[in-house]
């Protein structure tokens, strides 16, 4: 049985993949919350700036960690060489679980637009439909999913771009400004504001989910990162400064779908159909990465034996075809079950706990491994990484206190992860290959 992923893609494709895993709908729907907690132009523009900076300061740890791991899953092949099976099993499952909440979300979310351009469809037999789609699309192989991923995040990227600059043209309204919070309302809005940013930054560690198939993890996994994080920062800027400039911060605070209403007051009439087409690309660039990054941390975790080694099959064209089908399942429950939200309102807490255990990660192979191989090395370790880790777990913190039904939830499938490792060890699933 072959277990082993093809080790041939480049740069291009880590660029792609980091622009369609991070940029999502978040910049045209969240932009509300971040406002309605800081509502004031400069704090406001200041949060996505410090998310940012933020983001800098995480990179150099994920950069190090894939560099270093070159195999292919992510945050599990991170959190399992550092802190061992138990923790790595949670870290897995929790992130797949991620993916393929989130791969439903889209599909019914993708789905809508289409209907709304196309009146007379139903949402639910196109969402559907679109999961086999791309998994038929995994079929195929690396090849054919890395060109799909590459074209569908450059128009992404150019269709934000192009809005952007549209706002250049447009006579800037009258607003009113709103009263910021003050004293510890401001400190709490700041940090609540700064959990939804991470948010919406998370992604741009994402081609470390592919390491293990890129010619040269060593050179493309820290390069693709530091350049494609820039461009981002760039972008979420830019869109930004043109909200304020066409909506002013009372109107994004009013505004439930920020992107609809800043094409509306752009174009007019015409301006649904520009979002519609904008929100559908970006939705169907994420969706692509999702479908090929899921099943590479189930495949990860058969090779090592912490679910069915029978998992760990890859097809002659690079795909492995259990952990796809797998994924497309997992998503096709999500989406047909209906309770993918209550999923997302969880992703929210993973992202923050499995971003702490990952610079955790960094700190202990750097003291249990210190002659290991590292092709890139963190810079400013242990500061840059204990910083992110300090404010990381502080974000958390703000995470527990501001929403403690999700908190508890994801305590809850943890719980149920060690209890499902427990099983999978019992009926021998533990052994490794």
């Amino acid at each position: 049985m072959n277990r082993s992923l093809l080790r041939v893609l480049g740069a291009a494709f880590g660029v792609s993949v980091i622009i369609g895993g991070t940029i999502g709908s978040g910049i045209l729907r969240l932009p509300q919350t971040i406002a309605q907690a800081v509502p004031d132009a400069g704090l406001y523009l200041a949060v996505w700036i410090a998310g940012g900076a933020y983001a800098f300061v995480c990179a150099p740890s994920f950069a190090e960690l894939g560099a270093m791991t070159r195999r292919s899953g992510g945050l599990y092949v991170f959190t399992q060489r550092a802190l061992g099976d138990l923790v790595g099993f949670i870290v897995g499952v929790s992130d797949w679980v991620s993916f393929i909440g989130t791969i439903a979300s889209l599909a019914l979310f993708a789905a809508e637009l289409i209907a709304r351009l196309v009146p007379g469809l139903s949402e639910l037999p196109i969402a559907i439909a679109m999961i086999l789609g791309f998994t038929g699309l995994g079929l195929l192989g690396i090849h054919a999913g890395s060109w799909a991923q590459i074209v569908s995040s450059a128009v992404k990227a150019a269709a934000l771009i192009a809005l952007a600059i549209a706002a250049v043209v447009y006579d800037t309204p009258h607003t009113r400004s709103l009263e910021p919070p003050s004293g510890f309302a401001m400190v709490l809005a700041f940090a609540v504001a700064m959990k939804t940013i991470t948010f919406v930054y998370d992604g741009f560690y994402h081609v470390a989910y592919f390491a293990g198939e890129l010619r040269d993890p060593g050179r493309t996994v820290p390069r693709t990162i530091f350049t494609t994080l820039v461009a981002i920062i760039i972008i979420y800027v830019g869109i930004n400064i043109a909200y304020l400039h066409v909506l002013g911060i009372d109107g994004i605070a009013g505004e439930s779908f920020t992107g609809g209403a800043f094409a509306a007051a752009l174009f007019g009439d015409a301006g649904d159909r520009v979002i519609t087409f904008v929100m559908l690309v970006t939705a169907l660039s994420t969706m692509s990465e999702n479908f090929l990054a899921a099943p590479r941390i189930l495949h990860a975790m058969a090779v090592d034996g912490l679910i069915p080694t029978s998992a760990a099959r890859v097809s002659r064209a690079g795909t492995p075809t259990i952990t796809l089908a797998l994924t497309a399942a997992g998503s096709l429950a999500f989406a047909l079950s209906g309770t993918y939200e209550r999923a997302l309102a969880v992703v929210f807490f993973y992202v923050l706990l499995n971003y702490s255990l990952a610079m955790l990660s960094v700190i202990v192979l750097r003291r249990r491994e210190p002659a290991a191989e590292r092709p890139y090395r963190a810079w400013g370790y242990p500061y840059t990484t204990g910083v992110a880790l300090v404010v990381i777990v502080a974000l958390l913190g703000a995470a527990i206190f501001d929403d403690p039904v999700t908190a508890a939830t994801a305590a809850a499938i943890s719980v149920a992860c060690v209890l499902l490792r427990a099983l999978v060890t019992r009926h021998g699933g533990h052994e490794r290959a």
